[in-house]
């Protein structure tokens, strides 16, 4: 489905829209009467809702309304992710360090503000980033390796038998260890879970940074 999406965005080619349109219709709108065994399930808004932004132009009216309808309550509980720390976003991460988790509620927040401005305040989509430079418990370590004045110096990187540091790897960052006890070592790279750099995370890293850059420019007007 996602392999569809963006072949349409780089084709142009209908053939991948009459693919996809029809599945991303259905999982919004299920047919409950007569369903059949194997029919999509309806759509869960948190985990598809930057697929559903991206295409919404191109859902008809009926499905758009209930896109509409829904982001409120979506937006309520991204926002509550956050309440309960002064840095306002998800603290997460018992086995695996949350920094993923920030990275993406925060790109979701502004893939939010683009198409309903009104329900978010912009200055809550730059607190992940303000979070990932240095902004958090523990330490004022920026967790973009070579990225800020105050950053990581060793990471488990490619090389896992070496203190090896990779310009732009974001680290998971910090574990939360019980009872309540945040931890980023910054010493010794083999704690995966708070500094492994994962590749998956620097596309996301950077394409949340452009949308950081949209909404500075935005405020800056």
């Amino acid at each position: 489905l996602s392999a569809a999406i963006e072949l349409f965005f780089a084709t142009d080619d209908p053939k991948y829209k009459d693919f996809f349109l029809p599945i991303i219709t259905e999982q919004i709108n299920p047919n409950t009467k007569g369903k059949k065994k194997n029919a999509v399930a309806p759509v869960n808004f948190s985990s598809n809702i930057p697929t559903i932004l991206r295409i919404y132009d191109y859902l008809d009216p009926k499905t758009q309304a209930k896109v509409d309808a829904a982001i409120p309550a979506y937006v309520e509980n991204l926002m509550k992710s956050g309440s309960d720390n002064p840095y306002g976003v998800p603290i997460t991460g018992a086995g695996w360090a949350g920094n993923g988790t920030v990275i993406n509620t925060s790109y979701n927040l502004y893939l939010v503000w683009q198409k309903y401005p009104d329900l978010v305040d912009p200055e809550k989509i730059l607190q992940g980033l303000n979070y990932l430079f240095g902004c958090h418990p523990y330490s004022n370590v920026s967790f973009v390796t070579a990225v800020g004045v105050n950053t990581k110096n060793v990471a488990y990187g490619n090389n896992r038998a070496d203190y090896t540091v990779i310009p732009g790897g974001i680290v998971p960052g910090l574990i939360v260890k019980n009872p309540d006890f945040l931890e980023n070592k910054d010493d010794y790279p083999f704690h995966w879970g708070e500094n492994e750099c994962c590749i998956n995370t620097a596309p996301q890293y950077v394409r949340y940074v452009l949308g950081c850059m949209e909404v500075a420019e935005f405020l800056n007007k």
